[in-house]
């Protein structure tokens, strides 16, 4: 929990080199338990949608991470410049069949959290268009 007296929580020289709280992005989390040898398949599904469709959605930057101790367990991080963007990726008519296809992959309901980047450090947060698709995956 955050100190709301800690001067690093309010003084912007106290952050790290990298760090900003400009340019606050619209993130998606999607957070699932993939059936057992399907793993791959999950990421696969995440790779084909980059390909096809990441230029028309919008999405900027996207990542899946996997509990170590469980790789069926897994967050996809979906970054968006806008909610308006977010909420045109899913409204696709193609978003809805592909979100279908990962429903079936997974053993449990779907978790989705909307949720705004506030503060970054390392590297800057996407900028210029939306993520092209890069042969091999995002």
């Amino acid at each position: 929990m955050r100190d709301p007296a800690s001067p690093r929580s309010k003084d912007p020289e106290a952050q790290p080199a990298g760090a900003s709280t400009q340019g606050a992005l619209y993130v998606t989390l999607t957070h699932g338990r993939a059936c057992a040898g399907d793993e791959d398949a999950v990421i696969a599904l995440h790779e084909e949608w980059l390909r096809r469709r990441a230029r028309e959605s919008g999405l900027l930057s996207s990542e899946i991470l996997v509990d170590p101790a469980d790789p069926q367990v897994f967050v996809a991080i979906s970054h968006f410049a806008d909610r308006a963007a977010a909420e045109r990726s899913l409204d696709d008519p193609e978003h809805s069949a592909w979100r279908s296809r990962l429903a079936t992959l997974s053993e449990a309901q779907l978790v989705q959290r909307d949720m705004l980047s506030r503060w970054r450090a390392g590297s800057p947060p996407p900028s210029g268009p939306p993520l092209a698709a890069r042969p091999g995956g995002p």
